[in-house]
């Protein structure tokens, strides 16, 4: 009979409170050795301020207390400032959501990296830095030689994630705390990134905590999950059990808000529509600066893509990041123009357009972009937000344009008390339906959605996506989806593209796509998308992957 692991780490009572408000209300649990436990809930829920006190990295005007907080066998209540320096890093590490941020932009990564060896270790500088090489190799950075010189904003959101697991893993701690690791990456890197950390925290023993919002990410990695609701710790259990038969309300929620495939379009209806834009043969090429006796280098981005949207259709353009769709969305949006190529406006190629009908396409076509915090002005009102893209409109005086505002504001599920408030004053959720709302008012011809949900929980994902599937029959207008999320793909999209290495590799309707894909690249993004299936009582349970 296999010997149960110890309890690596147990807490009781755990609260943490903000100006005495408690964000975490009173929550217990225990972590075995080797032990991965996902933590999940929605935005707010307490998750990360509970995982954080375990290490005392709280803001300022933050408290916390326990009954017990014991890790490996030591109290970590009242220990000292520099007895805590000795247990981060070293015996409990972090893997931070953004590592852009987390990350000295100023700072080599070798000087980085060095700096929590040194602090942990008596190994010499030669000794360290063979460590760091080795390290950054088993992460998958080949030539790591070469890159310890380098700065943080010289490599893509997946390298930086691996950089930052390898500084959490060099002094190989007994316990990893991963908050969001892989939320902004695209699902062929969150897969390797994960099965990376994963697979390193096997070879050196540590227990994991994981903290997401993703049930279907983490029933794919984690042995128990335990379920946050606003501060309270309202179910935990088994993987297994806890899909196939969740107790509690919200956990019924969170799955509720997994991706469903939406029925299938009606073809005919969509084949017979407008075309609104057309592609052919689009080429994009990057020209970098011209060095001394360096000749100009030339990025090829896009090569050769064609396609078209028509009216009321949903067209989702897939695929990893760097592969071009993003650049596309620019192209189409007016704000670069293509090295070879055509794109037609209403069956009229742009190039040959007059002053008058390419500033109609410009105002036919609008752009919601993925992160609404940074594309709202801080500094106006919601309402001073969404009037401005009809002040120029002449049909409208000031009571017309106020009506209108009031109207999209209704259209996107918000109340009129919003109309006052500045974009800091709302949740994710609601930012992005004013976003949208300012998409629509002028009744667009076409919208370009870039990443419009990757910020944000299920629940609200599904709500933003259900909304947008909403104004589209409502306002006919059609729609490129730029995503990397095969899970909304699938409940949004009528047809779906495939973009690698700014090629288009494959394309056709989302169900043909989706249930038999051709390319291998295809096959690769759905091999690696983690997925539930419904059970017949109730429930879910892990959906069987190919080979």
């Amino acid at each position: 009979m296999k010997t149960p692991n110890r309890a690596l780490l147990q807490v009781e009572n755990l609260r943490v409170s903000i100006n005495e408000r408690q964000v975490v209300k009173g929550i217990s649990f225990s972590l075995a050795e080797r032990e991965v436990l996902a933590v999940v809930g929605e935005s707010g829920s307490g998750k990360t301020l509970a995982m954080r006190a375990l290490m005392r990295l709280l803001p300022t005007g933050v408290a916390f207390d326990a009954a017990a907080l014991c890790f490996d066998g030591t109290s970590l209540l009242g220990l000292s400032g520099e007895q805590l320096r000795a247990v981060r890093g070293a015996r409990i590490g972090m893997v931070f959501q953004e590592p852009m941020t987390s990350l000295n932009p100023a700072m080599t990564i070798g000087r980085q990296l060095d700096e929590g060896l040194a602090l942990h270790t008596s190994l010499n500088a030669a000794a360290r830095r063979e460590k760091i090489v080795a390290m950054l190799e088993r992460v998958g950075l080949p030539e790591a030689e070469s890159l310890l010189n380098r700065y943080p904003h010289e490599f893509s959101g997946g390298m930086r994630q691996r950089v930052m697991i390898a500084s959490v893993m060099l002094p190989e701690p007994k316990l990893i705390i991963a908050d969001e690791p892989t939320t902004a990456l695209d699902v062929l890197v969150q897969h390797e990134v994960m099965a990376l950390m994963l697979s390193l925290t096997a070879e050196k023993g540590s227990a994991v905590i994981l903290i997401s919002h993703d049930l279907s990410m983490v029933a794919n990695y984690a042995s128990r999950i335990m379920v946050m609701e606003q501060g309270e710790l309202v179910e935990q259990n088994t993987s297994g059990a806890l899909l196939a038969q969740p107790q509690h309300p919200y956990t019924r929620r969170l799955l509720e808000a997994l991706p469903v495939r939406q029925p299938a379009p009606d073809r005919q209806k969509l084949l017979a529509a407008e075309s609104i834009i057309a592609l052919h043969n689009v080429d994009i090429t990057y020209r970098g600066r011209k060095a001394w006796f360096k000749p100009a280098t030339v990025t090829a981005a896009v090569k050769g893509v064609s396609f078209n949207v028509r009216a009321g259709e949903t067209v989702a353009l897939v695929g990893a990041s760097g592969s071009g769709k993003t650049t596309l969305g620019k192209l189409i949006a007016g704000m670069l123009s293509a090295s070879a190529g055509t794109l037609a406006y209403k069956g009229r190629s742009l190039a040959q357009a007059s002053k008058a009908e390419r500033r109609a396409w410009r105002r036919d076509c609008q752009l919601i972009q993925q992160d609404p915090f940074s594309s709202l002005n801080p500094r106006l009102r919601i309402a001073q937000i969404l009037e401005e893209p009809i002040l120029l409109v002449e049909t409208m005086n000031r009571s017309a344009r106020q009506q209108r505002v009031r109207e999209v504001l209704e259209e996107v599920g918000l109340a009129d008390m919003f109309l006052s408030r500045y974009p800091h004053q709302l949740s994710g959720g609601q930012r992005q339906r004013v976003a949208i709302a300012r998409a629509i008012i002028r009744r667009p011809a076409f919208i370009i959605a870039d990443e419009p949900t990757s910020a944000l929980d299920m629940t609200v994902q599904k709500q933003i996506l259900q909304l947008l599937k909403r104004l589209q029959a409502h306002y006919g207008f059609a729609c490129l989806f730029i995503t990397h999320d095969l899970g909304a793909v699938e409940q949004i999209a009528d047809r779906i593209m495939v973009m690698e290495q700014g090629k288009l590799v494959e394309s056709g309707w989302s169900d043909e796509v989706l249930d038999a894909p051709q390319h291998p690249y295809t096959q690769r993004l759905l091999n690696c998308l983690p997925a539930l299936k419904p059970l017949a009582g109730g429930g879910y349970q892990l959906r069987q992957k190919s080979a």
